[in-house]
């Protein structure tokens, strides 16, 4: 974009932003307007170097910036804050990574140039998208939450989204007190398990894990799609996202050549997350997913990861006493509230 065009819009922004300051919209979509100009992700520097550019407005007079992935800087800004506030609250909440550095959608508030505010949407492509939300607690109370939380309803209203949930620690009371403030319902509640000494070791059966690749893609998803009871759109496009990613990986359970479930890895920074463990339903009730969870968590143990962890709904008993029985210990809770984005 040429500077005779910027500087014209940058004052109109400026002008305007003065004279309605309530109008925050209108600066979240001129940064999104700028991030699709400029084609790639800006950091702090190019932000404050550029003067009377339309970004300088948005941070100055919005103080929010919306981006699609994150650069080194800002990943490394995350991180800082995010440690800050799991330690203020001894919370296990947000932990940023490369793999979310690199897809989902982050709003961002500067204070000057510190990082007082973070949003996160960490995984694209989903129906009701989970955001995850942090304040600086030196910073608490002075609306920044609920300036990122408007500026996640615009965002998600473009992207045709009607609703997406909001992830906080049960024992945060801040957290759930602020869930409820911007007009949260709790929708569900889901624990975050540990393993926590030996699992049982895997028994002689006819059960096998294949490593599956894009070639698998549609019968990965069709596992899914029929052990979780959902869409199989849903799972076939994270999973063409996810599939040639680092971090992630996906095993076909079978017996005799017979598909009969799934499992998943995601790993990073010292912890392994059991993910997208299924079995299908004809098949259940015959010990395959002790078996499928054993064989993946005794791999994992020989490749030394410092926390192998897997997340469960609160009242999905049958999972809760399997993992139980495999050596994986409750730690910590979170609700899962369903925000409007009309209201």
């Amino acid at each position: 974009m040429s500077q005779h065009l910027i500087d014209p819009i940058a004052t109109f922004c400026a002008t305007y932003a003065r004279i309605r300051p309530a109008h925050r919209g209108l600066l979240i979509l001129v940064s999104t307007a700028i991030t699709t100009v400029y084609g790639k992700p800006l950091n702090r520097a190019s932000l404050t170097h550029r003067r009377g550019s339309i970004f300088e407005a948005v941070v100055r007079l919005g103080r929010i910036l919306e981006t699609s992935v994150l650069t080194e800087a800002q990943l490394e800004d995350a991180k800082t804050l995010a440690e800050n506030c799991n330690l203020y609250e001894s919370l296990d909440y947000l932990h940023p990574t490369t793999d979310m550095a690199s897809r989902g959608k982050h709003l961002h508030f500067y204070d000057d140039e510190k990082l007082t505010g973070f949003l996160t949407f960490p995984f694209n492509g989903i129906p009701e998208p989970e955001a995850f939300v942090i304040v600086d607690p030196q910073r608490r109370r002075k609306g920044i939450g609920r300036a990122l939380m408007d500026a996640a309803k615009e965002s998600c209203k473009r992207r045709g989204i009607r609703q997406f949930l909001l992830v906080s620690e049960v024992k945060s009371v801040s957290g759930q007190a602020f869930a409820e403030a911007v007009g949260g319902k709790c929708k569900h509640t889901e624990y975050r398990m540990r393993l926590q000494g030996k699992p049982p070791k895997p028994t002689e059966n006819a059960i096998s894990l294949r490593q599956a690749d894009e070639k698998d893609l549609s019968s990965l998803a069709h596992i899914m799609a029929e052990s979780f009871h959902n869409p199989i759109e849903n799972h076939f496009q994270r999973l063409k996202r996810n599939i040639g990613s680092p971090t992630y990986r996906f095993y076909i359970a079978s017996v005799a050549e017979n598909q009969i479930g799934c499992i998943g890895v995601v790993a990073e920074n010292r912890r392994a997350y059991v993910i997208a463990f299924g079995v299908l339903t004809e098949h259940r009730g015959r010990g395959y997913g002790r078996q499928i969870l054993t064989q993946t968590v005794n791999g994992l143990l020989s490749e030394n990861w410092e926390d192998i962890l897997i997340e469960v709904e609160a009242n999905n008993q049958a999972a809760l006493s399997l993992y139980k029985s495999c050596a994986f210990t409750e730690t910590t809770s979170y609700n899962y509230y369903s925000i409007k984005t009309d209201n």
